[in-house]
């Protein structure tokens, strides 16, 4: 039989009850590993030489950062680097999950870039933001967010710029998530 990902009330009410009187299976027992060892997924793009890898334009808008090129391993979590670009929680995921999210990058001459972490369509508070000195500067940012989520949520990263038409050009980047209660 397969290991079911559970929530935590499911596993406290119906599997590992106070009195329970019927015997603990050993399937209960993978389901219980698995779901507290958590979902995890992520998507990223790496150039192991170091070259950017993606060139973008982007304007005063926010728009989905769409430069992913490769799904991480995942548990419970469906990532989708080529499509939408985003990571969805699948079945029994609801939780808690932390999110991370890199890039480095490089832009147009004193521009600044916003990045904002988005649920569903909707931006969350978590984000960051960069200022590109000079057009060959490459420079990194990152943010960290805590979020309940539950089967079928997505999340997924979106980035304006200060202006219109400015240069996006990735060289590194990640969005991981990780289910931690």
């Amino acid at each position: 039989m397969a290991d079911t990902l559970r929530t935590q009330a499911d596993l406290l009410t119906a599997l590992f009850q106070d009195g329970q009187t019927a015997g603990i299976s050993a399937n209960d027992i993978r389901d219980l590993t698995v779901s507290t060892m958590g979902a995890y997924g992520g998507i990223s793009q790496y150039d192991e030489a170091g070259a950017a890898i993606s060139t973008a334009t982007i304007g005063a808008t926010f728009q989905v950062v769409d430069q992913f090129d490769a799904d991480d391993a995942s548990d419970g979590v469906t990532a989708d680097s080529t499509t939408d670009n985003d990571l969805t929680i699948g079945t029994g995921g609801d939780g808690d999950y932390m999110i991370n999210f890199y890039c480095s990058f490089e832009g147009t001459n004193t521009a600044l870039y916003t990045f904002k972490l988005v649920k569903n369509a909707a931006e969350q508070l978590a984000g960051c933001t960069r200022y590109i000195g000079t057009g060959t500067d490459i420079g990194s940012t990152s943010f960290s967010a805590i979020l309940a989520l539950v089967a079928t949520d997505t999340v997924s990263v979106h980035v304006k710029a200060d202006g219109a038409a400015k240069v996006f050009k990735t060289y590194q980047l990640g969005l991981n998530i990780k289910r931690i209660g």
